[in-house]
């Protein structure tokens, strides 16, 4: 629920780690039609995910999502796998698997949304909803960060999203009341004041 997912985001997390240990290159296999993404990046969150993402991007090593604006998020971050049943986005896999095809002359995907790292039921979507032979191909890539920095990273993030509508108690990322016990509307808790009410 809201009220725990500041502290699923906040979850240890040191150190750096991949699973398949594949060069984005060495995926590259031609397919016509859509495809399933060949990498997943799944956290965490504020690791530099975006970075990694724009890196292999720019080096014409994969692509993000298709048909977005540039610069939409959603290029980066589907958003699949960290919903709730009932609650995607996508009606089914088939939909997801569009969003990744060769109009652009891809030939290797990435799917770059660190939620799945922390959402406990993602691997669960996954093994329910892709095929068999996407579970033996796809890499997984978890970038790890050392965790108060990234807790206190996660933190300034929620602070720039609140100094936009200091108004309101909801910000994108969710109420800052359920999130960091926030007090009145209008003001926003110290990072002190976030870490003892969580602990």
């Amino acid at each position: 629920g809201a009220s725990s997912q500041y502290a699923h985001q906040n979850a240890p997390c040191t150190g750096a780690a991949g699973t398949g240990g594949a060069a984005a290159s060495s995926n590259a296999v031609p397919r016509s039609g859509p495809s399933f993404p060949d990498f997943l990046v799944i956290g965490c969150q504020k690791g530099a995910t975006t970075s990694i993402f724009q890196l292999l991007k720019d080096a014409s090593l994969v692509c993000g999502r298709c048909c977005v604006p540039p610069g939409d998020k959603h290029e980066k971050e589907a958003h699949y796998f960290d919903k709730q049943d009932g609650k995607s986005a996508y009606a089914n896999a088939h939909q997801y698997q569009g969003f990744y095809r060769e109009e652009q002359g891809c030939t290797s995907w990435i799917d770059a949304t660190p939620n799945y790292l922390y959402t406990y039921n993602a691997p669960e979507h996954m093994t329910k909803t892709m095929p068999s032979a996407w579970s033996r191909r796809v890499r997984m890539i978890a970038v790890l960060r050392e965790p108060i920095a990234r807790d206190i990273s996660v933190y300034n993030m929620w602070k720039a999203g609140w100094s936009k509508h200091k108004n309101s108690d909801h910000t994108a990322l969710g109420s800052i009341q359920e999130q960091l016990c926030g007090g009145k509307i209008g003001t926003f808790p110290s990072y002190a004041q976030a870490v003892e009410c969580k602990v």
